[in-house]
């Protein structure tokens, strides 16, 4: 009898142990790193060599995608080195202009156990089609992109006060920028006709601050943007969708921020 209470107890106690991060999911309880090798993110690839491309379009201020914008980009593994005081990954991105490819993005990611660790450079693409800068990112600090022991955290925060913009310097600005991250859990997907299981992290970006024109007094403007990636286990990123959003800027004018989608069709895992 009580080694059947204490073989019952076992099973309880395991159950609760394997269902902290998967409550009620029918996946099994592992988070895509592998123990055995130091580094190794299996949701994110990263070896010297690998390479994904990727077929990418614009979306429109309504969020549907644009035919007339397709492209391709193919981003490659280039080099480990040393960068900001760890051990990164070149990742270089080439966008394909007619016939030929161009180089077109540089970012460096560097893996801490379950923790995938990217610069502050990364986040510029929260602000392409903004005619101004009303940010300046780091290149040498760097954010977590990925928590696999968290489901939700904070990825960078910055209070602006009194900030100056280039070429603006009778405008002044004060605000804040936030991005938080998710985990949205498992989700079926199709990948080059097979069902796959990728974990869904969403990327929520806002920047919000008063600028203080001459004239025009003090006037409030407004970014928020959504970011989806889909990675899969041994692949990498798989999809990706950033939402449009709309800026109104005095003496400027409405601009709309694009948006895109990018859907791996095809990679080579070293």
């Amino acid at each position: 009898m009580i080694k059947k209470v204490l073989f019952i107890i076992s099973i309880l106690f395991g159950l609760t142990a394997c269902s902290e991060r998967y409550p009620n999911s029918p996946y099994e309880d592992e988070f895509g790193f592998d123990e055995n090798t130091s580094n190794k993110l299996r949701l994110f690839p990263n070896e010297v060599g690998s390479y994904w491309i990727y077929e990418i379009y614009d979306l429109d201020s309504m969020n549907v995608k644009m035919n007339a914008s397709k492209r391709y980009d193919s981003t490659v593994v280039e080099a480990e080195l040393v960068k900001a005081g760890k051990t990164a990954k070149l990742f270089s991105t080439y966008t394909k202009n007619n016939t030929s490819y161009q180089k077109s993005v540089e970012n460096y990611y560097a893996v801490e156990r379950k923790k995938l660790l990217t610069l502050q450079s990364y986040l510029s693409k929260f602000f392409q089609g903004v005619p101004i800068q009303l940010a300046n990112f780091s290149n040498t600090e760097w954010i977590t992109l990925i928590d696999s022991d968290d489901d939700l955290w904070r990825i960078y925060r910055m209070k602006l006060e009194n900030v100056s913009i280039p070429n603006y310097p009778f405008i002044t600005l004060n605000g804040k920028i936030e991005v938080l991250a998710s985990w949205e859990g498992k989700k079926k997907m199709t990948f080059k006709g097979n069902t796959v299981d990728a974990d869904e992290y969403l990327l929520t970006f806002e920047f919000d601050a008063d600028i203080t024109i001459p004239v025009f007094g003090k006037v409030n403007i407004g970014i928020d943007r959504e970011l989806n990636q889909f990675y899969v286990n041994d692949i990498g990123l798989i999809y990706e969708k950033l939402s449009s959003s709309g800026l109104s800027i005095p003496l400027i004018g409405s601009i709309n921020l694009n948006g895109y989608e990018s859907k791996l069709i095809n990679y080579h895992i070293k």
